[in-house]
């Protein structure tokens, strides 16, 4: 089964910096996949994720989304997003995470 743990961004690049790496680690198996979506965040999320996991996002570990937007953060709809996005891409059993998580 494809479990996906979806967790979506704005402003919070600094803890993604933090469990990203960690939760990478501790879900090493080809069956857990990352998805991230970019929720209009004006912080160096971007940057970060392209430059500190290329090889995630090449292999398919992490997937990454974006949706431009310069509203202030709409929980539900950023969570439905991902959710969809998730879904998507595959998944059987989703987790939503908050990037501090």
């Amino acid at each position: 089964m494809n479990v996906f743990f979806a967790t979506t961004c704005k402003g919070r690049a600094l803890h993604v910096k933090e469990t990203l790496p960690r939760n990478l680690a501790d879900n090493p198996g080809s069956l857990s996949r990352f998805l991230i979506l970019n929720y209009g965040s004006q912080d160096d999320l971007l940057d970060y994720l392209i430059s500190n996991h290329k090889a995630d996002l090449k292999s398919g570990k992490l997937i990454l989304y974006s949706y431009a937007t310069n509203g202030k953060f709409a929980i539900a709809h950023a969570k439905n997003l991902a959710a969809r996005l998730a879904i998507r891409e595959g998944a059987e059993i989703l987790v939503t995470l908050d990037a501090e998580q």
